[in-house]
């Protein structure tokens, strides 16, 4: 789990409430998540899921498609709409939160990139 202050739990409950899981806007909840990840761990950053062999990032037990999903790596943890404000350890992440996970694949993205997804 996250190491936040309260005020930075509340901060990203917040963003992440402004952007359900069904909204299709994780690359702005990511973008909004990182300045307040940023000041737990300064190594923080965006990565994103894309299909690896595959159309479509399918997540577990929800009822959509997405072309791609963006995340907040922070502390060793992925933080984002699936995973909610104590986010899941990036070491079991597609795993446990997507379906068919050896048909995804995660990687960085570079600061410029995040406004373009």
């Amino acid at each position: 789990m996250i190491r936040w202050n309260p005020d930075q739990k509340r901060r990203v409950a917040t963003v992440l409430r402004r952007h359900p899981r069904t909204s299709d806007r994780c690359a702005r909840a990511a973008k909004a998540i990182l300045p307040v990840a940023l000041e737990v761990d300064g190594a923080a950053h965006a990565r994103v899921v894309e299909p690896e062999g595959a159309v479509y990032v399918q997540p577990k037990d929800l009822d959509v498609r997405w072309t791609h999903h963006v995340t907040v790596a922070v502390d060793a943890h992925h933080v984002d709409v699936l995973t909610g404000p104590p986010g899941h350890d990036q070491t079991t992440y597609l795993e446990h939160f997507f379906d068919e996970p050896e048909s995804h694949s995660i990687r960085p993205v570079a600061p410029d990139e995040l406004g373009k997804l």
